[in-house]
């Protein structure tokens, strides 16, 4: 496990609380991000970073996300389901009949 100083704590948590406020799914990105260079153990950061990504069409980067959340807890049902509708956004996107953008 990762040491943090109380002040390093605080601020995961203001970060982390920025991206849980910010309607642009950019921005929520941003914060996440920043979050995890603090606290790499962050799962609902990893979460929430994955379904930002989601949002932006990254759906590749989103299962990295839900993946490294489920090493840190293989059990998250959170990350589980959010892994399998980036999965199931990524199988549709990819049937010929359907449209040639990613779905957001």
């Amino acid at each position: 496990m990762f040491e943090f100083e109380k002040n390093d704590v605080k601020t995961a948590r203001k970060w982390f609380e920025m991206g849980c406020k910010a309607e642009n799914p950019q921005e929520k990105l941003e914060y996440y991000s920043k979050t995890l260079k603090i606290n790499p153990n962050h799962i609902s950061a990893w979460n929430n970073k994955g379904v930002a990504l989601r949002l932006l069409g990254k759906f590749e980067k989103a299962i990295e996300c839900f993946d490294k959340a489920l090493k840190i807890d293989p059990k998250d049902k959170l990350a589980l389901k959010n892994r399998e509708i980036v999965m199931d956004k990524i199988v549709e996107w990819k049937i010929p009949d359907n449209k040639t953008n990613p779905p957001s």
